[in-house]
């Protein structure tokens, strides 16, 4: 017994549709390509048009966007980009602009040799002490211009952080002595 007479004796009611469209055989040699659908690429007119709409009082964007086969997302994309100016067309003139080279010829300056440059100034930092007049000069002076620039950069009042850090760095941790610089200082530290 086959299984088409089975199936009609188990299910009598059942009718086997007859093909009538038997399929063409794919031959080995021919490629099968498939056309993938494309996107719409609507004209540039069209969504302004549906824009403009779009943004009248009272407009529902979502109808707007039915009656005309588009998805709402798209609308309000196109919305979003008018709104902004990005949704104009392309064949306006400002996108083009004429513009002529000319040739400049600079002087070329020779470079003043080491020996006539003045001296740079040793950085010089003094502090007023009450015991007299404390003058920093060279590397550390520098070093302290470069924590007082920190300092006013971090928020913190210059003249606070070096009374703060110059009372207590003798007894303080040599291990710890990072927590006395200006960004890590605050005025709860007083």
């Amino acid at each position: 017994m086959t299984s088409d007479k089975l199936e009609s004796q188990l299910y009598p009611a059942r009718t086997n549709p007859v093909m009538t469209d038997i399929p063409e055989p794919v031959l080995a040699g021919e490629p099968v390509v498939r056309k993938r659908s494309r996107r719409p690429n609507f004209p540039l007119a069209f969504k302004i048009s549906l824009a403009e709409k779009s943004l009248q009082p009272g407009a529902n964007v979502a109808q707007l966007a039915r009656e005309h086969g588009i998805n709402d997302n798209l609308l309000f994309n196109w919305r979003n980009l008018y709104k902004r100016g990005l949704l104009s067309s392309r064949n306006d003139s400002s996108w083009l602009l004429p513009v002529t080279l000319a040739e400049i010829t600079v002087p070329v300056e020779q470079p003043v040799p080491a020996m006539q440059q003045p001296a740079a100034k040793e950085p010089c930092c003094e502090l007023a002490l009450p015991s007299g007049i404390l003058r920093i000069r060279g590397e550390r002076a520098a070093i302290l211009y470069s924590l007082i620039g920190s300092c006013r950069l971090n928020g913190v009042e210059p003249e606070a952080w070096l009374r703060y850090t110059i009372s207590h760095i003798a007894d303080w941790p040599s291990n710890k002595v990072h927590e006395l610089l200006p960004w890590k200082f605050s005025l709860t530290n007083i």
